[in-house]
């Protein structure tokens, strides 16, 4: 008879504890950036236009991170009542928890990373000019 590998509990268990607390985070990333820019969420509304990406992409990013904390929760508490314990879950379940941490504050950090641009010169006047 082959013997049971050994459930990694307290590593599902410190799993199922950190992705409501991540979750949590973005959720509140979320209402910051909404309240933020309410303003020009409102005007948009207003004159029937769509917000700009700089307006949607880190709330878009903060709710995917919401969801897949949800999913991870349910995952580590899917591997506990089981006693499910292989490998690539495992990974998977530490992938979804440290990359949750990173996208927490990708919202945050989003006007700064998309106001870099790249800026080249032109070779006939010197002067700069954006790529495309």
């Amino acid at each position: 008879m082959a013997a049971v590998p050994d459930l990694h509990e307290s590593f599902w268990i410190a799993i199922a504890a950190a992705a409501p607390i991540i979750g949590l985070a973005s959720t509140v990333t979320a209402d910051q950036l909404v309240r933020r820019n309410e303003r020009v969420i409102e005007q948009a509304v207003r004159d029937h236009r769509e917000l700009p990406d700089a307006q949607t992409g880190p709330f878009i990013i903060a709710s995917c991170n919401i969801l897949l904390q949800a999913g991870l929760l349910g995952l580590a508490l899917y591997c506990l009542g089981n006693h499910y314990d292989s490998s690539p879950w495992r990974v998977i379940g530490l992938a979804a928890a440290v990359g949750g941490v990173l996208l927490v504050f990708l919202p945050t950090m989003w006007g700064l990373l998309s106001s870099f641009a790249v800026v080249t010169a032109s070779p006939e006047t010197g002067a700069p000019d954006s790529p495309g």
